[in-house]
């Protein structure tokens, strides 16, 4: 029996963690962690073959018996079309993933079998139905899993040299309640861990496979701060005892800039750099959204104090809250420069399924239906309350590029090396990992050179700025740099002119693309 698992790709995604946009001279940044987990699980008698749309292309006519489809909500396009060529050609189709596990209705026709919830028990059940010649049309987690259950991803079946980075998980789950998140719907509130030493097994994998960095894929690393401590220590440890030093990203939520002992602890163990959601500046918006740890704190200091860790930040920001006005997007470019974050994931607000933004925006009738949905522009779903949906699209365009414009964007990374302190660690690299090195900077230098001309020198601009601090962390936020800026691009929203405005005109703004983006 041949069996395919599918990590599918959206060009349009704005991440700067994850989906690093194929081309001749940058790898995608890391594997899919859930295609590896399932593969783990799969057993012998089954013909397995893993296909990453970051990497390549999908075989439709590879006479698969049975094909696994996993994805976000951004993907559930190109899941749809992936199902509808392989149930043409007479596969069996299976789904599973965060989206659908919040909204499995939105897919329900296009595969044989929905996955709802977390898969390490559904998954062996389904395989085990599999090979004895029968299956459910829904295999559903209600409860929670001890992740301890969960098996040592078999990173083992993806090639080194395809990504640059590999990634683990020491937790699930998030203890918040920000209402625009569907973390808590699909993994819930309750964080549950793996001990320390599982943690640092699947990193010694990992190293022995010759990673030397990766993605620690906790949704919020340090929201039980024991724990997180203990991990910490398992990690320093275990990395102090290695020839070369082995570094790693994560998330994260603010309210740890108090502690600042585990900050440094942290940055000892070898973490370079945390994805944090900042969201606004916007007091107001951050009420409205219940995300009550990012209030009552000055976000600026307690950015800096990352930085005087040695931990560089990458943040999540979103406009188009019910507290923002139209002064939000000068705001955001104001607060953002004045905290040194290089790189930014911005977002339009949106309202996923089963979250309680999505509740309230349904009872007040301002969530668009699906095929109003303009993915391909920047248009939330949800209708904005104090500016039109015209006037959201163009003041994010705006900030996009006026955040990206390489003089801000260096501005921004002159500053944070003035924060970081220099660097200590003397190790060196291993041979085929200085080759690797080698060859990452040599493909970023050629990836922003074929972003246009006024990125020319812009590589090495950034790294006279750097000197010597942050030498792990800067090619991570440049690779980053380079993903945003050539989506940008290939979506039509990179216009350098708009940089040159001190803030929207929206008296001026143009006609929206599509009149779909209006509607109501």
């Amino acid at each position: 029996m041949k069996m395919l698992l599918v990590n599918p790709t959206d060009p349009d995604s704005m991440i700067g963690f994850s989906g690093i946009a194929k081309d001749s001279d940058t790898k995608p940044m890391m594997p899919n962690l859930a295609l590896l987990t399932l593969a783990a699980m799969v057993p012998d008698e089954i013909d397995l073959t893993l296909v990453d749309e970051q990497l390549s292309e999908i075989d439709f006519d590879g006479g698969w018996d049975v094909v696994g489809i996993t994805g976000y909500a951004n993907h559930r396009e190109r899941m749809r079309a992936i199902a509808k060529e392989f149930r043409a050609r007479g596969s069996l189709v299976a789904m599973g993933g965060p989206f659908i596990s919040v909204a499995p209705h939105a897919l329900r026709d296009h595969a044989d079998i929905l996955f709802i919830g977390e898969a390490e028990r559904t998954w062996p059940q389904f395989l085990s139905d599999l090979l004895a010649g029968s299956w459910k049309p829904e295999y559903v987690q209600k409860d929670r899993i001890d992740i301890k259950e969960s098996p040592v991803p078999a990173f083992e079946l993806v090639e080194r040299d395809s990504y640059q980075i590999g990634l683990v998980q020491a937790s699930r789950g998030c203890p918040f309640r920000c209402d625009f998140c569907d973390v808590i719907v699909y993994l819930g509130r309750v964080q549950r861990h793996k001990a320390p030493e599982r943690l640092v097994a699947e990193l010694e994998k990992l190293y022995q496979l010759g990673y030397r960095e990766a993605f620690v894929a906790d949704d919020n690393f340090t929201a039980y701060r024991k724990r997180a401590k203990a991990n910490v220590d398992a990690i320093a440890d275990w990395n102090a005892s290695k020839p070369s030093k082995f570094t790693w990203l994560t998330q994260l939520s603010i309210d740890v800039s108090r502690d600042t002992e585990l900050l440094e602890a942290c940055s000892r163990a070898g973490l370079i750099q945390a994805f944090i959601g900042i969201e606004s500046p916007n007091e107001e918006s951050l009420k409205g959204a219940s995300k009550a740890q990012n209030t009552r704190r000055d976000l600026v200091s307690d950015i800096h104090k990352f930085y005087a860790s040695g931990i560089g930040v990458q943040a999540g920001m979103i406009v188009g809250f019910d507290g923002d006005h139209l002064d939000i997007f000068r705001r955001q470019f104001e607060f953002l420069q004045a905290a040194a974050v290089p790189t930014i994931t911005l977002n339009l607000l949106n309202a996923p399924h089963g979250t309680p933004l999505y509740d309230r925006m349904m009872a007040e009738g301002r969530i668009l239906a699906e095929d109003e949905l303009p993915y391909a522009d920047l248009v939330s779903h949800v209708v904005p309350k104090n500016m039109t949906a015209e006037q959201l699209s163009y003041g994010a365009k705006w900030l996009f590029n006026k955040l990206y414009a390489p003089h801000h964007f260096l501005q921004r990374l002159e500053a944070l090396a003035a924060l970081l302190p220099d660097d200590t660690d003397t190790r060196g690299m291993d041979p085929v990992e200085a080759k690797r090195g080698f060859l990452l900077w040599d493909g970023i230098m050629k990836a922003h050179r074929r972003l246009g001309p006024e990125f020319k020198g812009f590589v090495l601009g950034a790294s006279r700025r750097f000197k010597h601090k942050g030498k792990a962390l800067l090619p991570s936020i440049l690779l980053q740099y380079k993903h945003v800026v050539a989506n940008l691009q290939r979506r039509g929203v990179w216009d350098p002119s708009l940089a040159l405005l001190d803030e929207p005109d929206f008296e001026r703004m143009p006609a929206p693309v599509r009149a779909r983006s209006a509607a109501r």
